[in-house]
């Protein structure tokens, strides 16, 4: 099980409703801290304005070495 989809079932509320989690706030915020180094899906990232550019990767691998 991924980071992204144990954080959806400590989320999931009791009455699920369709595309709740497009709405969740709390995730939206994980998934814009962590979208680098953890799964989420690319259809949320999508709906919320979130990419991941190649230059940003770049970056990232570049303070790794």
């Amino acid at each position: 099980m991924t980071k992204f989809e144990e954080l959806v079932k400590e989320l999931l509320p009791t009455e699920t409703k369709t595309g709740w989690r497009k709405h969740s706030q709390v995730l939206r915020a994980w998934a814009q801290e962590h979208r680098y180094t953890h799964y989420v899906p690319e259809e949320l990232l999508a709906y919320w304005g979130l990419t991941i550019s190649d230059d940003d990767l770049n970056l990232l691998n570049a303070n790794e070495l």
